[in-house]
């Protein structure tokens, strides 16, 4: 056995290590929550972000008349529907798990957790690689922090991230410009 864990050694990188122990983490907390709760926690910024960009043009309107500044406006209401859209993704995330579990099908749902918990790790990691790679290229890494045996999914991950949701530099300008805009 230890030479099994030697070994095993001896062929991961650091950045396998960190991978796994990532992994793990995500599959223990998602079994012990169960796949609705983990779903609902994991989906619940992204639901809260979309609704504000839905419901922000169609509030805003009615609003208008009692703030005179855009920026405050946009900020403040902006907020309360993110807050409120989080608030109400608990309930109905804290419902389910109660009905699942009344229903005899909290095994089943502990057992799709897992599943999902290696799918959120795998996920939670190819972001923050991403990121640390825009901050410091994987190039200039130490050699135990940009090889290993799963390396190649990781960088497969962060290749499919960057393709597929790409910048969208015209944010960034648009943002620049608001922003001189305001300070003028």
């Amino acid at each position: 056995m230890i030479d099994f864990i030697s070994e095993s050694l001896d062929i991961l990188s650091i950045l396998d290590i960190i991978f796994i122990i990532f992994i793990l983490l995500n599959l223990i907390i998602s079994f012990n929550a169960g796949f609705v709760s983990s779903l609902f926690s994991f989906l619940k910024w992204v639901l809260a972000f979309f609704s504000v960009k839905l419901l922000l043009p169609e509030l805003k309107p009615f609003m208008e008349d009692y703030v005179e500044s855009d920026f405050v406006l946009n900020l403040v209401l902006g907020t309360l529907i993110f807050i409120l859209s989080i608030f109400i993704i608990i309930i109905i995330s804290r419902s389910l798990n109660k009905v699942l579990k009344w229903s005899g099908l909290g095994s089943v749902d502990k057992l799709f957790g897992l599943f999902f918990g290696a799918f959120k790790g795998y996920t939670y990691f190819i972001i923050l690689f991403t990121i640390s790679n825009a901050i410091h290229p994987v190039d200039k890494w130490h050699k135990s922090l940009n090889s290993g045996v799963f390396y190649e999914n990781i960088e497969y991950g962060k290749e499919f991230l960057i393709n597929n949701f790409s910048n969208r530099q015209e944010y960034f300008d648009d943002g620049k410009d608001k922003i001189e805009e305001i300070s003028k």
